[in-house]
Parts: C-alpha cells; sequence; structure tokens
C-alpha cells in the first residue's frame, strides 16, 4: 500500500512541474529573444501569453512588441539601434504596423504610435507622410496641409516634392470647396490666409484669398490681396476681374504695392535689409522661421548693446537644434518699409557663409507680401493695423 501510494505522489509531482513549467519556463529557445526584450523594457510577459497575446514559435522581439501594442518600448527600442541596418528594418516594421492601422481604422492606437516615434524623429518624411495622412481620413485637413507643407521643406529629392505639391494642392482644392459649398465663409478666409503664409509664391492662393474677403465684405483687404498678384500673368485676368468690382468699394486710398528686388541664390532669395538706419545686411528670405536672425558681430556694428546676462533661447535650425541669445533692435527696414522694436536671435549659421541671417516671420507678419518668383520681387502690402 505504501508503495502504490509512493508512485502515486511521484506522478502527482510530475505532472504539476510539468503544469508548472508550461505556465512559467519558456518553451522553445526561439522565445527567448522576446523574454530579454520584455525583460529590459518592463513588459508583464506573462500577462501577455496568459491573454493569448504571444506566440510560442519563432518570432521578432520587435514585430511582438508592435503587434501588441508595446508603443513605448518599440520606440525606445528603435531609437538605440546603433546599426543603420536595423534601423531601417526596425522602420520598416513600424510603417507597416501604421499603415495596418490605418486600414481598419485604429486612428487611436496609429496616433499613439506616431506620437511617440515623431516626438524624437520629427524630420522622418516618410512617417510624416503616414501622420498627414491620419489627420486626412479623420478630417482634420487643416492640420493635414501644415503637415505636408512641413515634410515639403525637409524633403531634398525633386521628385518627391513635385510629389508633395501635387498632394497638397490637392487637399486644399478639396478642403476649400467644401467650406465654399457649406458657406463657411469664415473658416474658407483663415485657410487661405494661412496658406499665402505658408507659400507665398502661389499666386492661386492669394486670389482664393480675395474671393473668401469678399464674401465677407472685407473689400479693402481683398483689394490688397489682389494687387500683389495683379501683374501675374497666371492670375492675372481673374485678378482684374475682381478688382474691377471693386473700385467703387475700396474705402481708403493706398499706393498699391511696396516692391523690393530680391537676390536669387539657388532654390532661395536674398533681400537687403537694414538695422537701426546704421548697417545694411542680406538676408535669406525664410517664411518658415518664426524670429529673424543674424550672425554674431552684427547687431555690435549697429549698436545693440550686447550683455552676458541675456537669457539663451532654443531654436530649430536645418542642422538641428541650437541655442542663441534674443536682442531688440530699434528698427529692421526693407525698401523703406520699417517694423520697430523687433526681436533678431544671433546664431552661428553653418552653410550660410555668403549672407548675414535669415528674415523671418516676425518682421514679414506685419506685411501682406507675395514671392514672384518670376521677376525676382518681394510685393508688400501697407503695413498692417
Amino acid at each position: 500500500m505504501f508503495k502504490h501510494s509512493r508512485w502515486v505522489i511521484v506522478l502527482i509531482a510530475g505532472l504539476a512541474g510539468g503544469w508548472y513549467a508550461h505556465q512559467y519556463w519558456p518553451v522553445s529557445e526561439y522565445f527567448q529573444p522576446a523574454m530579454q526584450v520584455a525583460e529590459n523594457y518592463d513588459i508583464n510577459i506573462e500577462a501577455l501569453r496568459q491573454k493569448g497575446r504571444l506566440s510560442l514559435g519563432k518570432i521578432d522581439p520587435f514585430d511582438n512588441l508592435l503587434k501588441y501594442h508595446q508603443y513605448r518600448h518599440a520606440v525606445r527600442l528603435y531609437n538605440e539601434q546603433e546599426s543603420e541596418a536595423d534601423q531601417e528594418r526596425y522602420k520598416a516594421a513600424i510603417i507597416d504596423h501604421l499603415n495596418g492601422l490605418l486600414a481598419v481604422k485604429d486612428y487611436v492606437r496609429a496616433d499613439q504610435l506616431l506620437l511617440l516615434y515623431l516626438f524624437e524623429n520629427f524630420r522622418d518624411v516618410d512617417v510624416l507622410l503616414i501622420r498627414a495622412e491620419l489627420d486626412g481620413l479623420q478630417g482634420n485637413y487643416g492640420q493635414m496641409i501644415e503637415i505636408l507643407y512641413e515634410v515639403k521643406s525637409y524633403e531634398y529629392r525633386a521628385q518627391h516634392i513635385a510629389s508633395i505639391e501635387e498632394k497638397i494642392r490637392e487637399i486644399v482644392a478639396r478642403h476649400g470647396r467644401q467650406l465654399l459649398d457649406a458657406g463657411k465663409h469664415q473658416g474658407r478666409l483663415a485657410l487661405y490666409e494661412r496658406l499665402v503664409l505658408l507659400e507665398p509664391s502661389y499666386s492661386y492662393y492669394f486670389i482664393e484669398l480675395a474671393s473668401a474677403q469678399l464674401a465677407l465684405n472685407r473689400f479693402d483687404e481683398a483689394w490688397q490681396s489682389l494687387m500683389l498678384v495683379a501683374s501675374d500673368p497666371r492670375v492675372s485676368d481673374r485678378a482684374h476681374e475682381l478688382l474691377s468690382q471693386l473700385d467703387s468699394s475700396v474705402t481708403f486710398s493706398q499706393p498699391t504695392t511696396i516692391t523690393i528686388p530680391l537676390i536669387r541664390r539657388g532654390n532661395h532669395f536674398v533681400v537687403k535689409a537694414m538695422i537701426n538706419n546704421k548697417i545694411p545686411v542680406q538676408l535669406l528670405l525664410d517664411t518658415g522661421a518664426s524670429m529673424t536672425v543674424v550672425k554674431r558681430g552684427i547687431l555690435e556694428s549697429a549698436g545693440v548693446r550686447m550683455g552676458a546676462d541675456v537669457p539663451l533661447r532654443q531654436f530649430s535650425t536645418v542642422s538641428g537644434a541650437a541655442q542663441g541669445p534674443v536682442y531688440r533692435v530699434d528698427t529692421l527696414a526693407l525698401g523703406g518699409q520699417s517694423v520697430a522694436n523687433m526681436e533678431i536671435a544671433v546664431l552661428e549659421l553653418s552653410g550660410l557663409d555668403d549672407v548675414d541671417g535669415l528674415l523671418g516671420m516676425n518682421y514679414l507678419k506685419h506685411f501682406k507680401l507675395y514671392i514672384d518668383q518670376s521677376k525676382s520681387v518681394l510685393r508688400l502690402s501697407e503695413p498692417l493695423e
């Protein structure tokens, strides 16, 4: 009797051990990499396995992180890769996963992964395009357009830039038509006011802006918008047609626009300016820059008192993040159009040896502007109130 009891005890112990091993020990050698990733990134691998969320065959640990929505850990693992080949492989997996989420309309998870990835990889053109697509799928066309312009500013391949521009035109036309058909003239006005800042060389936007202004009886503003592009042959007929309707409606007398010559430098333009009516400078026209920037030594020559106690500000440049002090100048003038008490940052500008700095939107926002690329001129309205 005792012999039989002993064997029963052994059998029960063996079964219990087998059950424990199945539940808590790795079943195959191929599971080890996933277990290691889990340990490194504080993932409750056991909880996932009990829910049937981990396969026990040969798996890629990174793919598993994406599959079971461990996005924070997946992005951190991607950012830690030193091998370019591994980074490219992981990025391809992220893009495939994002496209899969969009296909099944899981926009919440797609948004989570995009936010985490773009926090550190904010210039990644391929993933930014997916971000734009997500906004479009959710009807956020304004945000989609903003991102597409951001992508365009980062892109350097001519064919890709042309493709992005085509996409922008398509989305703008669709969104503008929707707003017009719905009678949302204020929304349409806001759209084209933003677009002429994002792309001040595209004259068709000014025609649409003027159309929106006319719908809201903002006749003086419509006149200014049209005068900026009236000499552009692409839109001149339409501009003059609208201007003829405004002759009796405009309430102010104005010297149409101020025309300032531009110097072409490759795909960019340089404009001559004057700081404090003392120092002439050549500034690269940059509508994507929020603040005007000059190189070291220029402000001292303009009589600006420099101090070591001026706090530094953070800037995002083509070369990456940079810090620099910000000072106020009495005036910055272009073609006689002066802005007083304006902030200018001092930064080292690598790769811009032939200019003195950048002309940013903190000057340009005081005017309506149009960049006539065909004639290499900048047209400015009278200062905005």
